[in-house]
């Protein structure tokens, strides 16, 4: 038997892929059966399982992707990088996902699920700290734009006295509390003056989401609420005569002595 070098066997397996095994027999003068079968050994090499590989580590914050769209410098996909800077328009994530090419009805789905991926979640704060650095928007400067509606006096818009409602001059207005003012003129010549302020209330519901209050008063509501029950539990099992330690209801019956029987 012949026997044939790497390189004999490499530029024959070469010749075949990109012509038939007979020319690449014919050419180099290696039998046809020898060339199917390094061509053979080569396949099979490719398909067996590694074994002994350590499978790589996929939580479960990671959304698989496809395997054919290139990673760019973060690890993430074109889909996930559009997803990121459609998410920082409005901070939907349902409608992110649709914008990013996501189908349409598990939107919602990937939306949540991308929200979760770690090197997406990264992406998303790096995004906005740098958005914050470059127009100076800050959620210090947020909160205290909400408070300043959410506390804002009418009196420091308008004035009364004797019946006669006027508003005060523009420089003394902070005219980011206001969502609308407007002057009209009826056919008569009666003048029409309204002032609008923002929404107050909403701006106090904003305003204890980001401080936290509600959720100190929901806890306190919840602490109540559970005292409460456990209260009227407690109750209701001594009047059912439940032993409270063991949870055994106990049966009270009056027996009458066998003496009063006639």
């Amino acid at each position: 038997m012949a026997k044939w070098t790497d390189e004999q066997k490499q530029k024959a397996l070469e010749l075949a892929a990109a012509a038939t095994i007979k020319q690449a027999s014919e050419e180099l003068g290696i039998p046809e059966g020898t060339i199917k079968r390094w061509r053979n050994e080569t396949q099979s090499k490719r398909t067996e399982p590694q074994k002994n590989q350590p499978k790589p580590n996929r939580t479960k914050s990671e959304p698989n992707h496809d395997k054919s769209e290139p990673l760019d410098d973060s690890g993430l996909t074109p889909k996930q990088r559009l997803f990121v800077q459609e998410y920082l328009i409005d901070l939907n994530a349902t409608q992110a996902a649709t914008r990013a090419g996501y189908a349409s009805d598990s939107a919602h789905v990937q939306g949540a699920r991308l929200l979760t991926n770690d090197k997406v979640k990264l992406a998303i704060d790096v995004a906005q700290e740098a958005r914050q650095k470059r127009t100076g928007i800050t959620a210090d400067r947020v909160v205290e734009q909400i408070a300043k509606i959410a506390f804002v006096d009418i009196r420091d818009i308008v004035t009364w006295e004797e019946g006669k409602i006027r508003i005060r001059p523009s420089d003394e207005i902070d005219g980011t509390v206001l969502a609308e003012i407007s002057e009209t003129i009826s056919e008569g010549g009666a003048v029409s003056k309204k002032v609008k302020i923002n929404d107050r209330m909403r701006a106090l519901d904003m305003l204890a989401k980001h401080t936290g209050l509600l959720d100190s008063h929901r806890r306190k509501l919840e602490e109540s609420k559970e005292k409460r029950a456990t209260e009227k539990h407690a109750l209701d099992m001594a009047k059912a005569n439940v032993d409270q330690d063991t949870g055994d209801v106990v049966i009270v019956v009056d027996l009458e002595d066998d003496d009063d029987e006639s």
